[in-house]
């Protein structure tokens, strides 16, 4: 808990599991252990989605629609005035949900309308309980089955829609679905079919991975990263999520899952195995320490497929000077910092170092895959 406070971590994405909080028929409870981290959440100013999720085999269908929307509508009460964020399900296709209802040989149109009646119930429950909560839908990481769900009508005016822009195969988040040009293509079918628009990353990230190979195989095409990189790549995918007008993102995930160097999904976290920080975990400190409390204003690329200059200004009021985040999406380009911006008074490094400017001569910098601080005015 002190370690998500002090790297200012604003929001965690978690679950007890629906199996863990139902285990006879009608009968509900939380874990205590699970109380004891949604208060520890709270008392440091953390907020909770909290994830409603998979199979309860008490039923004869694990997926059973109005036994689900009974737990959902049951969590709603029960936490109530500490948690107003939900979400329903992660994944579909992968866990629990697509195997009860589909077999090999199917298109996943007929999955894809069950899950998204499954949804709505649920929805509906939570919602009789606490009509203000912000109820989170599809939580899916592959991109034609957003598109199918929200065609289908998944996502409703008071809905946030939920997805995991994973950089398969490549592992620039600039690069990936939604992100790619701001959500643009999935906004529009989400106007049309249901009405919502917002948005959050409540999955993505990259793994420190060791192996030859391998990954392909074990993790679906995750690309492997560098402490460095993985570091550079989750700064990228928060600000491209803020810029893309997401309301939160959540990187997964905050601790390594296991010991195993050379399996992908051993090496997700912001911590090691044993809680010691990674290269990575500094870099979010510093970002949300930097300009965590600040408004972020625009994008200031004339080409925001070659390289970024994210602009964050002083809330009303303070008199600290404007922050320019600036990186290039691959490789190495140059800007140059407008004369009218004035003279910039320190330059950053990922990780709060303090540097000299990439200059190349005059205001021209030279910008590279790992994002610098610049501030101009008051310290």
């Amino acid at each position: 808990m002190d370690l998500l406070a002090a790297a200012g971590i604003g929001i965690v994405r978690d679950e007890p599991g629906w199996s863990a909080c139902e285990q006879r028929k009608g009968v509900y409870a939380v874990p205590e252990i699970y109380e004891g981290f949604v208060d520890a959440l709270l008392a440091r100013g953390i907020r909770m989605n909290l994830l409603l999720s998979y199979g309860n085999k008490l039923y004869d269908n694990p997926v059973d629609a109005e036994a689900f929307a009974r737990f959902a509508a049951w969590s709603a009460e029960h936490f109530k005035g500490r948690i107003d964020r939900y979400e329903i399900w992660n994944e579909p296709q992968n866990f629990t949900f697509k195997k009860v209802y589909w077999k090999k040989g199917d298109s996943d149109q007929g999955w894809v309308e069950k899950f998204i009646a499954f949804t709505h119930a649920a929805d509906d429950a939570i919602r009789r309980v606490d009509p203000d909560a912000v109820v989170g839908v599809t939580g899916e990481d592959t991109p034609y089955l957003l598109q199918m769900m929200l065609a289908g009508g998944i996502a409703r005016a008071h809905n946030a829609v939920a997805f995991h822009p994973y950089c398969h195969r490549q592992h620039r988040p600039e690069r990936e679905y939604f992100l790619r040009d701001f959500g643009s293509e999935y906004r529009e079918l989400a106007r049309k079919h249901g009405g919502a628009n917002r948005w959050c990353v409540t999955e993505a990230g990259w793994t420190t991975y060791a192996g030859k190979g391998e990954y392909w195989e074990v993790a679906g095409g995750y690309p492997r990263s560098s402490y460095l990189g993985q570091a550079a790549c989750i700064v990228r995918m928060y600000l491209a999520a803020l810029e893309a007008g997401c309301d939160y993102a959540c990187q997964y995930d905050f601790r390594n899952d296991g010991l195993r160097a050379s399996y992908t999904e051993h090496n997700f976290g912001l911590v090691h195995h044993d809680w010691t920080p990674k290269p990575s975990y500094a870099a979010v400190a510093f970002l949300t320490r930097h300009v965590g409390q600040m408004r972020y204003v625009c994008d200031l690329s004339s080409d925001k497929h070659a390289f970024r200059v994210a602009e964050f200004a002083p809330e009303a009021g303070k008199k600290d000077g404007t922050v320019l985040v600036l990186w290039s999406v691959e490789g190495a380009c140059e800007w140059e910092v407008p004369a009218s911006r004035g003279p910039w008074t320190e330059c950053r490094d990922l990780f709060g170092n303090a540097i000299e400017p990439p200059v190349v001569s005059g205001r021209k910098l030279r910008l590279t895959e790992c994002p610098i601080y610049l501030r101009f005015g008051r310290n």
